[in-house]
């Protein structure tokens, strides 16, 4: 991710906009066909320049081992693609997750399966805002969806994923642009509002002056230590208290048929920041959670509930 440094001279040193984040929930191939593999943890990055447009997919590493890469992914994500290559369970708990997530999808048509089986699940779900195409369309389909990366709040947010050192760059963190914009010389807030700056950004293994939401950045820092961060931080222009609790407003999958009841526990999980949360009170649509340990959770950052039965995505929702 971070290479090539110190080359104020490239011609890709200014960055516009943001890009297109993706969630690829089942990777039947999809995430390789749109772009160039890069990092892997609980999530597997996919990079692409696409005509003028840069598109990020972002799929789970193991959806057996690691099922909370699946609500990263689309909890981070603004496009939804799902590659409908066979019915099966797993493609149940996908389309499950989509549509309570309620985000634009694209269904990646295939003639290996009964069209009329997969509409039907669709309509039972009642899924809302999809299309489909074939996989040699996708992405001119991706580019067609417009990037809104208008902020006038001037609040800056990166969440970064991980951290480390790097032979003449220092401390490096990666991450995602989550609000407004991340600038060379910036100075941001860390974990208890320590200060640092941004010495140098890149994206795309290319150096910038600036990037702007939903951008995946590796940020080189001044005045902090990589083991000073940990997955699910965020660096901010802006004070950010962790919080050990939170009201929200959720939408509960009827599929599920469970009811939720107080001191009842699900996995919470909001982009990066995942932990046992434990229900205080519910009325039906507003939700009083408690976590395990602080995440540093906003009003309206969205999020999913994931409980230990299938289907195992219970609930998505939004921080009040």
């Amino acid at each position: 991710m971070m290479t090539n440094h110190n080359h104020p001279g490239s011609p890709h040193h200014l960055q516009v906009g943001g890009c297109h984040l993706i969630s690829i929930p089942i990777n039947n191939g999809v995430a390789d066909f749109i772009g160039k593999k890069g990092a892997e943890d609980s999530l597997v990055y996919y990079n692409r320049i696409y005509n003028d447009d840069t598109i990020v997919a972002i799929s789970p590493a193991n959806l057996d081992d690691k099922f909370y890469g699946l609500a990263e992914s689309i909890t981070l994500s603004h496009i939804i693609v799902i590659d409908a290559k066979s019915i099966d369970k797993q493609l149940g708990e996908v389309l499950i997750a989509t549509a309570l997530a309620g985000k634009p999808t694209i269904i990646i048509e295939h003639d290996t399966i009964d069209q009329s089986q997969l509409e039907g699940m669709l309509k039972q779900l009642n899924l809302p805002n999809y299309t489909t195409c074939k996989m040699e369309d996708i992405l001119g389909k991706i580019a067609s969806y417009k990037l809104d990366s208008n902020d006038a709040s001037g609040q800056c947010r990166v969440d970064i994923d991980r951290s480390f050192n790097v032979k003449g760059a220092g401390t490096v963190v990666l991450g995602i642009v989550r609000k407004g914009s991340v600038k060379v010389h910036d100075k941001l807030l860390g974990k208890d509002s320590k200060e640092v700056i941004v010495r140098s950004i890149q994206s795309q293994d290319r150096d910038i002056q600036e990037a702007g939401v939903s951008t995946r950045v590796g940020l080189a820092l001044k005045g902090a230590d990589s083991d000073e961060f940990k997955k699910g931080d965020t660096l901010s222009n802006y004070k950010i208290d962790p919080k050990k609790s939170i009201t929200a407003t959720i939408n509960v999958s009827s599929i599920n048929k469970e009811d939720v009841k107080e001191k009842s526990s699900y996995i919470f999980v909001s982009g990066f920041s995942y932990t046992s949360a434990t229900v205080s009170s519910f009325d039906g649509k507003s939700i009083s959670l408690v976590f395990d340990k602080p995440l540093c959770i906003e009003s309206s950052d969205s999020f999913m509930l994931i409980r230990k039965q299938e289907p195992r995505i219970f609930a998505f929702g939004k921080a009040d």
